[in-house]
C-alpha cells in the first residue's frame, strides 16, 4: 500500500491480488494451504491498523504482528527486536558450549569453532535486518566481545558491524556490475 492509498481501497487491492493468486493455483493445479497465509501491516504507528478481512478462498486471512519468513522475524514497525532478542538467544547458547570446551581447545581451534558454529548464528541473513535500529544491533556485537575473551591470547576479529558494512557493500557491487544495462538501478547511478 502507498501513503495515498486508503485502508479500504488497499485492502480491495490486497483482496484482488490474492484472488488472482488462488485462480492461477486452481488453474495450474497447485493447491495452497489458507491457513498458513497471514498477513503484517507495516507502519510506524505505535497502534496499528486494522485491515477489514481479506480472505484467502473462503478462509480469512490472519492479520500478525510478527511473521517468520526464512528465518527472519519481521514485525509490524521493522524493528526486528523480536528477531535480533531470537539471534542473541541462540547465538549466547553457542557461545556457552564453547565456553565450557574452552580449556581443552587451543586458541586457533576454538577460533575455528566460534567461525564456524557461532558468527552463522549471528549473520544469517544480514542485509534483510540492516536497518534495525543500532541499539539492537550493538547487542549482538556484545557477544561478539564475549567471544573474543574466550578465544583469548591476543585473537582479534572484524567487528560485526564491519562485516555488515562489507555484505550491504558487496551486494550493491555485484548488483552495479552484474546488472544489465538498462536495469533501473544502473539508470540512476552515474
Amino acid at each position: 500500500l502507498t501513503s495515498k492509498a486508503t485502508i479500504p481501497a488497499g485492502a480491495a487491492t490486497m483482496q484482488q491480488g490474492v484472488d488472482a493468486l488462488s485462480r492461477w493455483g486452481e488453474e495450474w493445479k497447485i493447491k495452497f494451504e489458507p491457513s498458513k497465509t497471514q498477513a503484517m501491516t507495516i507502519a510506524h504507528h505505535r497502534q496499528p491498523w486494522v485491515l477489514p478481512r481479506v480472505t484467502f478462498g473462503a478462509t480469512p486471512i490472519s492479520e500478525e504482528n510478527h511473521l517468520k519468513l526464512l528465518g527472519v522475524t519481521f514485525d509490524s514497525q521493522l524493528s526486528y527486536s523480536k528477531h535480533i532478542r531470537s539471534v542473541r538467544s541462540r547465538a549466547q547458547q553457542r557461545l556457552g558450549f564453547l565456553k565450557k570446551a574452552s580449556p581443552v581447545l587451543e586458541p586457533p581451534c576454538r577460533l575455528r569453532a566460534y567461525n564456524g558454529f557461532v558468527r552463522p548464528v549471528l549473520e544469517y541473513c544480514p542485509l534483510v535486518w540492516l536497518g534495525a535500529p543500532p541499539s539492537h544491533l550493538a547487542k549482538l556485537d556484545r557477544i561478539q566481545r564475549s567471544a573474543i575473551r574466550i578465544i583469548g591470547e591476543g585473537s582479534w576479529l572484524p567487528s560485526l558491524a564491519l562485516r555488515r558494512t562489507i555484505a550491504a557493500l558487496t551486494y550493491v557491487m555485484y548488483k552495479l556490475f552484474c546488472l544489465d544495462d538498462d536495469s533501473p538501478l544502473k539508470m540512476i547511478l552515474p
